[in-house]
């Protein structure tokens, strides 16, 4: 075998998982009020979703809801409250707006 020298390595992105969503959408409409549990249960969500390139937004969330998700540390320098959304419908046109490059795209022409 020949030693080959002054060879190229480029370092591909991982190829996304057709399988997955592109986001997940909770309708927190009908919640009154989240304690700690529920602002670090949606935190893991978020983190864990996140990892896998899959997007969670928030929808319909009561006032009292967003103080509680302030309160509880859910917003920070990475989560803001670009996530929060009045309405599905504005979630779905966001989730339409946001397509990350994806290598499966550039080879198949399939979207997500």
């Amino acid at each position: 075998m020949e030693e080959q020298q002054d060879v190229a390595v480029i370092d591909m992105a991982p190829m996304r998982d057709p399988s997955l969503p592109r986001a997940i959408i909770l309708d927190l409409s009908p919640v009154n009020f989240l304690d700690t549990v529920g602002v670090k249960t949606l935190s893991r969500i978020r983190r864990d979703y996140g990892e896998i390139g899959v997007e969670v937004l928030l929808v319909g969330c009561q006032t009292g809801v967003l103080d509680n998700l302030q309160t509880g540390g859910f917003f920070n320098e990475k989560v803001t409250k670009s996530c929060v959304f009045s309405s599905i419908h504005d979630a779905v046109l966001s989730c339409q707006a946001f397509k990350p490059w994806s290598p499966v795209e550039e080879t198949t022409g399939t979207h997500f």
